[in-house]
């Protein structure tokens, strides 16, 4: 076949890493609007993309004095003796009686922890994007976007191949398990490993009609090809393709 007729073909998703991207993304969003509750009762000001991107920039060690800095900065006659360099903002945050601030200090910690740990990058880059009328929300761009970049399609012909073979024992295998087998990608031979996954089918065992080789209460198997099949090496089933393939050309080259 010719290189320019080859399409691309869909794989799969990993259903996994969408559900954990969405999960986080949301918390984050829900966080955020947590914090701007308390941002607007300590500051009397709105908690802006700007003011999210400070906050997340500040170490560990220093919220306590961004905080107390901040709320020099917004009061009047604090900020004026800052500014006619009457003292030092040290020296006046040490003489200063603030407002309480623990439950402010101890939101900003857990939500810049948690961002740490779930985003490589960060979110800076993405303020702007969830913030809107004074709020934060979870577009749906980026949700499109964390489905396109876990979603996988086949890269030649000869993955077009084993995909659709292995598409075809699937699809096999999800008959005899809607009539109450009990088949998972276990029960295959090791050079389907890699290659199928199993997930929850729509129906329990239960809502079948007669035998069933699984619990009534659990779900139905349904074998899937798998998203990473083509992404590890050694896949075997790819492999005896492209012999084959190779041993044809080579044939018909001699």
């Amino acid at each position: 076949m010719n290189e320019l007729d080859f399409k691309p073909k869909l794989i799969g998703q990993n259903y996994a890493a969408i559900e954990k991207e969405t999960e986080n993304w949301e918390h984050v969003i829900y966080k955020l609007n947590d914090l701007q509750v308390g941002w607007k009762s300590y500051f009397n000001e709105p908690l802006t993309p700007q003011l999210v991107k400070d906050v997340l920039s500040v170490p560990q060690s220093t919220i306590t004095f961004f905080i107390k800095e901040r709320f020099i900065q917004l009061d009047p006659e604090l900020s004026k003796l800052v500014k006619v360099n009457r003292i030092k903002i040290e020296k006046l945050i040490e003489i200063t009686d603030f407002p309480d601030c623990i439950d402010l200090q101890e939101e900003i910690k857990y939500l810049s922890e948690f961002i740490k740990t779930k985003f490589r990058s960060g979110i800076h880059l993405e303020i702007e994007r969830i913030y809107e009328k004074k709020q934060f929300f979870f577009p749906d761009e980026i949700k499109t976007e964390i489905k396109e970049l876990n979603t996988y399609f086949t890269t030649n012909e000869n993955e077009n191949i084993v995909l659709e073979k292995v598409k075809a024992i699937c699809e096999n295998i999800n008959f005899f398990n809607n009539l109450g087998a009990n088949i998972t990608d276990a029960d295959l031979p090791r050079a389907f490993t890699g290659n199928v996954e199993t997930i929850k089918g729509s129906v329990k065992f239960g809502e079948l009609k007669g035998a069933c080789a699984g619990n009534p209460r659990y779900h139905v198997p349904r074998l899937v090809p798998h998203w990473i099949m083509f992404k590890k090496e050694g896949n075997a089933l790819l492999q005896s393709v492209e012999n084959n393939h190779h041993c044809k050309t080579k044939i018909g080259g001699s």
